[in-house]
């Protein structure tokens, strides 16, 4: 007997999604978080979730997050242009007419002042989030360091600052290599400091701060990075490297470009973002902007 199926309609998708999905074929459930769960193509890992803010990956679904919690990892997938079908669960979701969603375009590019870097740090410890990873902000500001479990991010971050003041004011990108994988997640805390230098340097067009080409770069991202970390990972720092990022993340990185003051609202957004992925891309981007 079949399965009666469910169909849910998608409310908007990102650009780099909307373009996987041209390709009919067939994917994987990869992993689950409490807001949706991560879909697995050859090429890149999108996001199925009922959560509102949107992304080059996510593929965003009112209501229904109790349905989403029913599937199970490895269950099949058809990928198609009209959408994902789910035929074990007897669950079709449906892309008609969503709204696709890309970053606007950036603001032209301040550069800031120690004080302004020192501002964002005292109003991250404002909010009431408390976030453990704090100290990795402190460490990009030149306020007292992290230790512990922090300190080999900490002597990775000092280290990119140090090279940026000095010489050429660029880069080894030795240094994205050592960051790569480190640490433990879906998405490790090295890979979303990574993540938050890469998305503001190709965002605010930040010329010369690796020491390598942009290609050996893209390199080091698209190959490199297979070897050494997640699929997820891979998959934002493939769009980061095209400049493009979650919603969450555009809306502070295009406040800290324009050297403008950013909401509380959407600097708790960024750092509710994962259990550690927000403060530890905050701390690259203004890593990278600084």
């Amino acid at each position: 007997m079949m399965m009666e199926q469910e169909e849910i309609q998608v409310a908007a998708i990102g650009h780099i999604a909307h373009e996987q999905l041209s390709q009919s074929r067939t994917a994987r459930i990869y992993g689950k978080t409490r807001r949706g769960l991560f879909i697995q193509l050859p090429e890149l890992t999108l996001y199925l979730t009922t959560d509102r803010f949107r992304g080059p990956l996510t593929i965003n679904i009112q209501g229904e997050k109790d349905r989403l919690k029913t599937l199970q990892p490895q269950e099949r997938i058809e990928v198609s242009t009209a959408g994902l079908v789910f035929p074990k669960s007897g669950l079709k979701i449906t892309v008609q007419d969503p709204l696709i969603w890309q970053p606007g375009k950036a603001p032209t590019y301040r550069k800031h002042s120690n004080n302004q870097l020192l501002d964002i740090y005292d109003q991250a410890r404002s909010l009431p989030s408390n976030h453990p990873f704090l100290p990795l902000l402190g460490s990009v500001c030149s306020q007292k360091g992290a230790s512990g479990d922090l300190a080999y991010f900490q002597d990775r971050i000092v280290r990119i600052r140090e090279e940026r003041k000095s010489g050429m004011g660029s880069v080894d990108c030795a240094a994205a290599r050592d960051l790569l994988g480190a640490g433990p997640g879906l998405t490790p805390l090295g890979d979303d400091l990574l993540l938050g230098i890469t998305l503001a340097v190709n965002r605010a067009n930040i010329q010369g701060f690796w020491a390598c080409s942009q290609k050996e770069f893209d390199v080091l991202i698209s190959t490199t990075a297979r070897k050494l970390t997640t699929s997820i990972s891979c998959s934002l720092l493939s769009c980061a490297a095209q400049g493009s990022g979650e919603e969450r993340i555009i809306r502070v990185l295009d406040g800290l470009i324009a050297s403008q003051p950013i909401p509380d609202p959407d600097l708790h957004n960024l750092l509710e973002w994962g259990s550690s992925s927000g403060i530890a891309v905050l701390a690259g981007m203004l890593l990278a902007l600084s």
